[in-house]
Parts: C-alpha cells; sequence; structure tokens
C-alpha cells in the first residue's frame, strides 16, 4: 500500500481483548461454583397468606397451613394429637398478655381498686383501648380492656399498678418458672417485639391450661362486648363518654362449646392464636405462633379435626400438673428483673445466641446470602458481555473519538425506602388481622 491509499490504516490488535476474555472465564467458572450452593439453599414455595378449611371428618388427615409452629391436644390429658416443633422459641405476639394475666390476677386481688392513667400509659405502641392520663380506672376494667381488645396500654398500666413494669416482669418469670414453662421468656407484658422475648407452644398450651382453671380470667376472656369508661381527654379539657369494645379473639358465641383465650399479630411474629373449645366434657386446645394466615380458622380447625378423630394418632404428652397445681396462685418468690440471655427467636432450645424476634428460619440468611452472591455473580458477567459486544460492534477502522461511547457501569443503586409504618386497629376483621397489637 503507497502512501496516497486513501484507506485508513488498521489499528493494532487490542491488548484488552484477551484479559476481557480471561475476566469472563474466571466469573463463569465462579458461577459454576455458586450454581450448587445456590441450588441446595433454594427455599421452599412461597408462604401464603389463603386458608381454606380441609375437610375435618374421622380418618382425614390434620389441616395443614403455613405456621411455624403449632400442636392441638386435650387440655385435661395433656395428650397430643398433632405436634409440629412444639419446642421451637418464636416471638409471642400478644398471647404473651395471658402469661401476664395469670401472673398478675392473684396480685391484683382487689378487682375494684382504682388507678390513675399516666403518660406513659397511653405511649405505648400497637394496639390501645384509649387510657386517657389523669383519670382513673379500676383494675377490673384493665384486665377487660387488656384480654378483650388486646389494649396495650391495659397491660402497661396493670404492671404499673402492680408496682411497677420490673416487678410485674419479675412475677412473670416466676410463673413461667412455676409453671414448668421451658421456652418462654417474658420481656414486655403486652407481648410486643423485644429483644430476647419468646415463647414455644409447648409453653402456650400450659398457660391455656392455667388460665382455664382461673374463675376470674376465664369470666373475663368470655365476655364478648364490654362497657369502658369515659373521661376526661387531657389534651382537650372535654368529657368523653363510656364506649363499647369487643373481644378480638372472636370464639366465644362463634363456635359452639368455645372458651376463647387469645389472639396476636406483629410484623416480626406474624400470626399467634391459643383457643379452647369444651364439649361433651372434653376440653381441647390448639396453639400456633409465626402463621402467615390469620391463625384463628386454623386454630379452630385443628380442635374440630382432633374432635372428630376416633383414634386420632399420638404425638406426644406434655405434663399439666405444674398448671393445675398453680391455679392462679401468686409465684413463691419474683426473680431479679434482668433475665439470662435466651436462644434467638426461631430458634430451637439447644441453640444460643441473643436476640431480636426473627421473621424467617435461621437458615434462610445463609440460603439468601448465598443466592444473592450467585445473582451478583451474574449480574457482573452480563455487564463485561456488555462491554465486550459493545467494543466488538465498533467500526473496524476508527478513530480515538469514540473512545468514550463505551458502556458506563451504572453509579448508584435504588434507594431503601422505609415501607409504612404499620396502621394499628382498635378491632380485627377477615381483611385487616394483620396490624400489630
Amino acid at each position: 500500500m503507497t502512501a496516497s491509499d486513501p484507506r485508513p490504516q488498521r489499528p493494532a490488535p487490542r491488548r484488552g481483548k484477551s484479559s476481557a476474555r480471561g475476566a469472563l472465564a474466571l466469573l463463569l467458572a465462579l458461577v459454576l461454583a455458586l450454581a450448587p450452593s445456590a441450588a441446595q439453599a433454594k427455599p421452599g414455595p412461597t408462604p401464603s397468606k389463603e386458608y381454606t378449611s380441609p375437610p375435618l371428618d374421622n380418618g382425614r388427615p390434620a389441616p395443614s397451613f403455613d405456621a411455624r409452629a403449632y400442636l392441638v391436644g386435650d387440655l385435661d390429658s395433656g395428650r397430643l394429637y398433632v405436634s409440629h416443633d412444639p419446642d421451637r422459641r418464636l416471638a409471642p405476639a400478644s398471647v404473651m398478655k395471658l402469661l401476664t394475666g395469670i401472673a398478675l390476677v392473684d396480685v391484683l386481688s382487689d378487682k375494684r381498686k382504682r388507678y390513675t392513667a399516666r403518660p406513659a400509659d397511653s405511649s405505648v405502641d400497637g394496639t390501645k383501648v384509649g387510657l386517657m392520663e389523669g383519670n382513673a380506672y379500676t383494675v377490673d376494667q384493665l384486665f377487660h380492656a387488656m384480654l378483650m381488645s388486646s389494649a396495650n396500654d391495659a397491660a402497661f398500666a396493670l404492671g404499673n399498678a402492680a408496682g411497677g413494669q420490673d416487678r410485674a416482669l419479675g412475677l412473670m418469670r416466676a410463673k413461667a418458672k412455676q409453671l414448668g414453662l421451658t421456652g418462654t421468656v417474658p420481656m414486655t407484658l403486652n407481648g410486643l417485639d423485644a429483644p430476647n422475648q419468646s415463647m414455644t407452644v409447648h409453653d402456650l398450651f400450659i398457660i391455656a391450661r392455667a388460665v382455664v382453671d382461673s374463675p376470674y380470667l376465664m369470666r373475663v376472656i368470655g365476655t364478648q362486648t364490654y362497657t369502658f369508661p369515659g373521661g376526661k381527654d387531657p389534651r382537650t379539657k372535654k368529657k368523653v363518654k363510656p364506649y363499647e369494645i369487643q373481644n378480638h379473639t372472636k370464639i366465644v358465641g362463634a363456635y359452639p362449646g368455645g372458651l376463647g383465650l387469645k389472639n396476636g399479630y406483629t410484623i416480626a411474629a406474624k400470626g399467634s392464636f391459643v383457643c379452647a373449645v369444651k364439649r361433651g366434657g372434653r376440653t381441647f386446645a390448639a396453639a400456633v405462633l409465626s402463621s402467615v394466615p390469620n391463625p384463628r380458622q386454623p386454630c379452630m380447625d385443628l380442635i374440630g379435626w382432633a374432635l372428630n378423630q376416633r383414634q386420632a394418632p399420638e404425638a406426644g404428652t406434655i405434663d399439666l400438673s405444674a398448671a393445675r397445681q398453680s391455679g392462679s396462685a401468686p409465684p413463691s418468690s419474683e426473680p431479679a428483673p434482668s433475665d439470662p440471655a435466651a436462644p434467638q427467636v426461631g430458634q430451637g432450645p439447644g441453640d444460643k445466641g441473643a436476640a431480636t424476634p426473627a421473621a424467617g428460619p435461621a437458615g434462610d440468611a445463609a440460603a439468601i446470602w448465598s443466592t444473592a452472591a450467585a445473582l451478583l455473580v451474574v449480574i457482573v458477567l452480563i455487564a463485561a458481555v456488555t462491554v465486550l459486544r459493545r467494543r466488538r460492534r465498533r467500526p473496524e477502522f476508527s478513530s480515538a473519538t469514540n473512545a468514550g461511547n463505551g458502556a458506563d457501569a451504572p453509579s448508584g443503586a435504588p434507594g431503601a425506602g422505609r415501607g409504612p409504618r404499620a396502621d394499628y386497629d382498635r378491632g380485627e376483621t377477615t381483611e385487616d388481622w394483620d396490624r400489630e397489637d
């Protein structure tokens, strides 16, 4: 080719092509190495909020639903018909209020005693009955608000009436020890999420027995509607008329022989429920923790199924002697308010580690990180291939003026915005049950 040849000269081969190919090969090897672990960590089916009652006839299998722990059994003998992970420590939500009730019911023996509400009572989170600072309420009214409408302000007030939050928690821990509860650690009176707080369905079954043996608590729990006193609003200085509160558990009056007990929900704990039914001289109870669907109907279906079985399979027996002996008697001693670290919520009783309520199984974190790592490698691989292709698409005979047209890595990432705060309710329907109480 002569100097007058109008064709541009072919540039020297790009040295980056071989290095890019080497990088791609390395990334491909990483993907293949991570693929098996990611496949092994693949989560199961997505939990569903949908639940449809199955046939409960004799000989049918027990109802199945998305919950991390549940059981059903004879509350008189302790015989279990179905038991799924009974000793798993989980966040309890408002079913903790049952332990609050049996721990404080005899300490606050005068149910007509009046308690004057404080600012701290109404400042608690979650469902409230509407205590107004400076107004007086009887112990009986506070028990109705706590156990019927799951009022967190009433639970807090009862703790203050019993001598303060620390003393009330001490009474709860002593009662738990007296009942032989091995997986229950109360850290709040109302059951709202707190570090180290836990409960098991095994323990919840025992608590149900103790509550059923308390005539006063069962009278409160069996109340469907109740007129709560008004008073003077400290902000507006206006008089508030008495108003009606309802029983959120919705067992009494809705099911033949339904005794009621307690419901609960927080975002971390999911749905919790314990229900009891007495038919034909037999008392059955079911307990559910960490349920994705509203646990009320599954809980009642477990009991309905158990009552229909002529030869139901045995799933073990729970010793209820301590619950029967203690009844609602006050504990003999009160431990110090401090509490040793409990296994992490969501772990089994043999696991160690402290802490906050977990929204998923303990093994989920490893699966998520393994899958995320593989996904990140794939994204990087795609980006590298894109860069290589763009380079190949450049004009075969080009000047250096196109050097800035390569694909740049995206700068920044989508913001991790916080979702709206949970909308707290004063009641509970099938549609809006999943709100913190």
